[in-house]
């Protein structure tokens, strides 16, 4: 599966999602993560204020009024690119989908940039904040700057990758290819049985220059 990785040379276009799933993902039956949406927020760079939230289906090529979602799939990697037909300030990007639990009820979250915990969770699992009155302190520790623990308290979640073991003989691989765009987040719910991966793009701008479209 792919995830977010901006384009090289002209940078044509910003492509948001670019990730590599082992397993079939998407096509499987047996798949712990089925996308199933794209979720893109931004606004017009001529009108900062005028947020738009766009909802895509998943796996086709689509637009609307500012940009072009372009989709491509290679085996068991996928990706999307955006495109604007005019200047556009990004605030989000996300792929969210159905969620089900693995046979063997453990996921693996992987830590931020080594500075958090990475290990197995279970499901009733909680991955907690610092307490308030450390934050001075944790400054360049951990991910409490990075992730909203009191606006999901339900979720657990990964950095850049997570797997699980489907059964003893298959395991199942959700990666990103490329972080140097930015960071990848991975987050899983079992009560509601969705999941959600988005790419740290906030403030990004795609804009044209004779005729292409860069960031």
């Amino acid at each position: 599966m792919v995830f977010l990785s901006a384009s090289f040379a002209m940078k044509k276009f910003f492509s948001f999602i670019s990730l590599y799933v082992w397993w079939l993902l998407f096509v499987s039956a047996q798949s712990i993560f089925r996308p199933d949406s794209v979720i893109i927020i931004y606004a017009p760079k001529s009108v900062p204020t005028h947020i738009i939230r766009q909802g895509f289906v998943f796996g086709k090529n689509d637009a609307d009024e500012f940009l072009q979602l372009y989709f491509t799939k290679e085996n068991d990697r996928f990706g999307y690119q955006i495109s604007a037909f005019e200047p556009i300030l990004l605030k989000e990007a996300q792929i969210t989908g159905k969620f089900t639990p693995p046979t063997q009820p453990f996921l693996f979250s992987n830590g931020f940039q080594s500075w958090s915990h990475s290990r197995f969770l279970s499901p009733g699992e909680k991955q907690k904040p610092i307490k308030n009155i450390m934050l001075p302190y944790a400054q360049h520790y951990g991910d409490y700057h990075y992730f909203n623990y009191n606006k999901f308290p339900e979720d657990q979640h990964s950095w850049t990758y997570t797997f699980a073991f489907v059964d003893e003989n298959i395991i199942e691989l959700l990666a990103s290819v490329n972080e140097d765009p930015g960071y990848t987040l991975i987050q899983w719910n079992y009560s509601s049985g969705k999941f959600a991966i988005s790419r740290d793009c906030y403030g990004k701008i795609i804009h044209l220059e004779n005729g292409r479209c860069l960031i």
